[in-house]
């Protein structure tokens, strides 16, 4: 059975021997105050480093003198705190950083972004020494377990679900109100079929804490693999709540909304998302092609308004055949042939949405050129002795 991790107290002295922290405050007398906490904890002055904006700790979080830990308010000149920790993120440099975020926004929207961008915790202003301590300690603890929870997620990982059920059990023994633990509990129990137990599990893990993203995450996922839409929108929503700027959830938001006939609700998610990042045009539109052509229509088109490729003209042509606007769509195919000339499969589209407009001499001219083209083209050369047999009054 797995040995459990000490549990003697952390010497903040001993532990920051040999350890840097980062204080990340814009306010002198904050940071003035939090640096003489520090000290009254024992932390050596040597190796507490300051900066007054997110510039400034970006270039000291970088490198071989990156922090062992940081203490980050949200709210900072230059650079905000997330987006500080999103881009460390990005530049590899926050994996081996403990990050505490000190704010005096309570809102679980912004607490949840800096949890989502790579903190570790957060601490509300104002506090006492006692209580940032505390904090960092409980941080300082967490790597602790965090050996036992990969070999968790290594057996998982191995299907082994029944021995990863016995150690989260043992973990859980020593961290009953951890979300974590919680957490992989319930993926143990998914893995063996015991569903009503694994969602019970989840459920505990957002219930100790309502704004750990991967217990929602996870939640959103189990819905819906299982088909409860109801359920997976309840839950995206929160996941939206707490980070409102993550763009692909949106996506999904929109796709589950029209997947619930809610296309005025999914058209607000998709153009959410596109509004903060305009290169998922395309993938609104794909998700739309099906159910709601018109919106595919406008999102390709949105698309095309920052590349003129291709696969996206070829797409609106589809969006706008699905509509019966077989004459627009041809306008667009031959758009595409300006890139692609000869393209055997805007030909056969082409031969297509002539087909759909009742123009089949033309059409047959398409499917010809498709065939010449690409004479293994099946499709085309099917079309092609159709309509030549019904020319011929076969």
């Amino acid at each position: 059975m797995l040995a459990h991790p000490e549990q003697n107290p952390v010497d903040l002295a001993e532990y920051f021997h040999d350890r840097s922290i980062l204080i990340v405050e814009d306010r002198p007398n904050m940071l003035r105050t939090i640096r003489n906490m520090l000290r009254n904890m024992g932390v050596p002055p040597r190796n507490i480093v300051t900066a007054s904006d997110g510039r400034e700790a970006l270039k000291k979080s970088k490198g071989l003198d990156r922090p062992d830990f940081m203490l980050l308010d949200i709210y900072l000149p230059r650079l905000s705190g997330i987006e500080l920790l999103r881009e460390l993120e990005q530049l590899g440099q926050l994996k081996d950083t403990l990050v505490l975020i000190i704010t005096a926004d309570s809102h679980e929207e912004m607490v949840g972004q800096a949890f989502e961008a790579g903190a570790s915790g957060y601490l509300i202003k104002p506090f006492t020494e006692d209580t940032l301590k505390q904090k960092i300690l409980n941080i300082i603890a967490r790597p602790a377990f965090l050996e036992q929870f990969e070999a968790v997620e290594r057996l998982i990982d191995e299907e082994r679900f029944d021995e990863a059920l016995q150690w989260t059990d043992e973990i859980v023994k020593t961290m009953p109100y951890s979300p974590g633990a919680l957490l992989l509990r319930g993926t143990a129990l998914e893995g063996l079929h015991r569903d009503i137990e694994a969602l019970a599990s989840y459920e505990t893990a957002l219930d100790y804490s309502p704004i750990y993203l991967r217990v929602i995450k996870k939640l959103i996922d189990y819905h819906r693999s299982r088909g409860h839409t109801a359920e997976a929108l309840t839950y995206l929503k929160q996941a939206d709540a707490l980070n409102p700027y993550h763009p692909g959830r949106k996506l999904d938001l929109g796709r589950i909304s029209l997947e619930s006939d809610r296309p005025g609700r999914a058209e607000r998610y998709f153009e959410a998302a596109i509004s903060i990042d305009p290169d998922l045009a395309f993938e609104a539109a794909a998700i739309c092609l099906e159910k709601r052509p018109d919106l595919a229509e406008k999102y390709y088109r949105m698309a095309l308004e920052r590349t003129l490729d291709l696969r996206t003209l070829n797409q609106l042509g589809m969006a706008l055949r699905a509509q019966g606007k077989w004459l627009e769509a041809i306008q667009e195919y031959n758009r595409a042939l300006k890139i692609s000339p000869g393209n055997a499969g805007i030909f056969f589209n082409i031969g297509r949405a002539y087909l759909q407009g009742h123009q089949e001499r033309d059409a047959v001219s398409y499917f010809r050129r498709a065939v010449d083209v690409a004479p293994e083209m099946h499709e085309a050369r099917a079309a092609l002795e159709r309509l030549t047999l019904k020319e011929r009054g076969g």
